[in-house]
């Protein structure tokens, strides 16, 4: 049997809210078929939900009751013997509205699906709001050997631990990037897609004011770079521009403590890769090394050290 190819696109989105007289008009545009409408109304079928819930849609015609002649004769052919055969047509078309309907159906349990997962990481990621919040606010005494933690409307005593992953800069970056690229998916063409540490790029804290994002993705040129290029259409703000401007001549080193006098793991996301993706790649070389060879340059040689980076390699 021939396997007819089903396109679900021509059915509306809300397909699934429609009914009655709105639901009709789309089985008459799909299968141009007023019989079907009839077959359908006079089982009170009026949604989608109800057509594939109904296993026979043509068991009406074989009940013996007056109410369905006239509906027998318009859907089926009386043969000699008082018989009525189900019009071929009809039968076609209530096949191929099933499976039309049963693939719509299962994309939409997929995309509702997939929502729910979204819904669900992005709650798991909200805690950590309130942890920046936390961490903002609080202050460390540790005068006479004891750990008080206060906050301007709390105080409170706690033994010294272990820093949480919570607490962690580097932890809270990688959920903050997470989550940013979960409610900004149509950077990437991908709606399953989430930027995972380790997958599609490594960060690198050396310390609180030396930390780099550096791309997975072995393009060695950042212009070539597919995650870097969607990033540069992010906008910065006009006092970050300026002062890209005024330090265009400067190395990345100098250049990049503009990004924010607050902690790092405070700064958010948006404007930390923004800035970093709008340094042009010069700014990304390494600088040059002291030429090897000549006497006089030995001891220069033997002090100079490497503080290039690498061109993947972006600070923020």
């Amino acid at each position: 049997m021939l396997k007819i190819t089903v396109d679900t696109p021509i059915l509306p989105k809300n397909i699934f809210s429609l009914h009655d007289q709105n639901f009709y008009d789309i089985i008459i545009q799909v299968t141009g078929s007023q019989g079907i409408v009839d077959l359908l109304k006079a089982q009170g079928i009026n949604n989608i939900s109800a057509f594939l819930l109904t296993s026979d849609i043509f068991e009406i015609l074989t009940w013996d009751a007056d109410e369905f002649i006239d509906l027998q004769k318009r859907c089926s052919i009386e043969l000699r013997n008082n018989t009525f055969m189900i019009r071929p047509g009809l039968k076609a078309n209530i096949e191929y509205l099933r499976e039309l309907f049963t693939k719509k159906n299962e994309e939409y349990a997929k995309e509702l699906k997939h929502k729910q997962q979204q819904q669900q990481h992005r709650f798991s990621l909200s805690p950590i709001t309130t942890d920046l919040s936390l961490t903002s606010t609080s202050t460390i005494d540790t005068s006479n050997n004891s750990n008080s933690f206060s906050t301007p409307t709390t105080n409170f005593s706690a033994p010294l631990t272990t820093t949480t992953t919570s607490d962690d800069p580097k932890q809270i970056i990688i959920n903050t990037i997470e989550k940013w690229s979960i409610e900004n998916v149509e950077f990437f063409d991908n709606n399953d897609f989430v930027l995972t540490e380790g997958v599609h790029y490594d960060l690198i804290i050396r310390n609180m004011n030396d930390v780099f994002i550096q791309c997975k993705c072995n393009e060695k040129d950042n212009q070539k770079c597919t995650l870097m290029r969607k990033l540069r259409g992010l906008k910065i703000n006009d006092e970050q521009q300026e002062q890209i401007d005024d330090d265009s001549n400067t190395s990345t080193t100098a250049r990049l403590p503009f990004l924010s006098s607050q902690p790092l793991y405070q700064q958010p996301l948006t404007e930390t890769v923004a800035v970093a993706t709008f340094l042009n790649d010069s700014t990304n070389k390494p600088t040059a090394k002291p030429k090897k060879g000549k006497r006089n340059n030995k001891r220069l040689a033997e002090n100079y050290v490497d503080n290039s980076y690498d061109t993947k390699r972006t600070k923020i």
